[in-house]
């Protein structure tokens, strides 16, 4: 029984590399938010698996594309830029937004990267994901409605204030790292 499970997960494991790897690599230039809530499923499904499984090969995976997705956060405030290249690690943000990050794009990986933290006992996703946060509470207005374009130099935030496009997945993720961290001191950025 034990080797036809392990069949099955190197077979599941063969699958998901086929399909996942040249897609990275072509991803040339790689819209943060779209490329990264499927990376981010992604992601978040090969942690599952290795929850389930405890096969170490689905945490190796997750940790790859998490490294790949991390320059995009190499910012001097943390706030991340919203194109990479997957292949290369090049980051920066489309010239319509005249160089600043989308604030849906700045708060959309934090569930996946803490728990790809907690299962590895490697920091930097988690470190790389809660700057963006506390850059972001800095300038927290009273009402904790945050515009919509953010610089990533200063965490500055100006534009307009929506919970729909361009802002929506923002609020949805602060509201779940904080149900999924307990509500502790340790999530309050997230309040």
């Amino acid at each position: 029984m034990e080797v036809q499970s392990r069949t099955f997960t190197l077979c599941l494991v063969r699958r998901i590399t086929q399909s996942i790897t040249p897609r990275l690599r072509a991803y040339y230039i790689t819209p943060l938010f779209r490329r990264l809530v499927r990376c981010n499923r992604v992601v978040g499904g090969l942690l599952s698996t290795y929850d389930l499984s405890g096969d170490n090969i689905f945490l190796e995976k997750a940790r790859d594309i998490a490294d790949r997705l991390l320059p995009a956060w190499d910012t001097p405030s943390g706030i991340p830029y919203n194109i990479i290249n997957l292949a290369r690690g090049n980051a920066h943000n489309p010239g319509w937004t005249g160089g600043d990050s989308i604030l849906a794009d700045s708060g959309t990986e934090e569930l996946e990267f803490i728990a790809l933290s907690q299962r590895t006992g490697d920091p930097k996703y988690q470190e790389k994901v809660e700057k963006a946060i506390v850059a972001l509470n800095k300038t927290f207005p009273a009402d904790g409605l945050v515009p919509i374009y953010v610089n990533p130099n200063d965490g500055t935030a100006y534009g307009t204030i929506t919970f729909g496009a361009m802002g929506d997945s923002f609020y949805e993720y602060l509201l779940k790292a904080w149900i999924q961290g307990n509500k502790t001191s340790s999530v309050k950025p997230y309040r």
